[in-house]
């Protein structure tokens, strides 16, 4: 995930020097681009984030979890990708993403 904040990072740097410093309009194909790779970062790095086994977010959460806990967590990991699926196919991270995509872009453009 760091890596696509940090990719994401240097694709809103990219926009901002050509709409801001060289006036370039934003509908332009390469600002569009650069635009388009930076949400697509931002997105990926957001839901691998989500605290669901077979995601990096998991991972994050087995640090604090008390050595009982960290075992039912691990035996969740067999379920963990049709858990992501189903979550993806009924919308449930819509709202996490959504917000969270409209965080990172309002750090990056002001």
């Amino acid at each position: 995930p760091a890596v696509n904040v940090m990719m994401a990072w240097g694709c809103a740097v990219g926009v901002r020097s050509m709409v801001l410093g060289q006036g370039v309009p934003f509908d332009n194909l390469m600002v569009q681009a650069l635009y388009g790779a930076m949400v697509i970062n931002l997105v990926l790095a957001i839901f691998n984030m989500i605290p669901i086994p077979p995601l990096d977010g998991s991972r994050v959460v087995t640090v604090f979890l008390p050595a009982a806990a960290r075992r039912l967590w691990f035996q969740l990991e067999r379920y963990g990708l049709f858990i992501v699926m189903a979550g993806v196919y009924f919308g449930l991270f819509d709202g996490v993403l959504n917000r969270s995509l409209t965080f990172f872009l309002t750090l990056f453009f002001n």
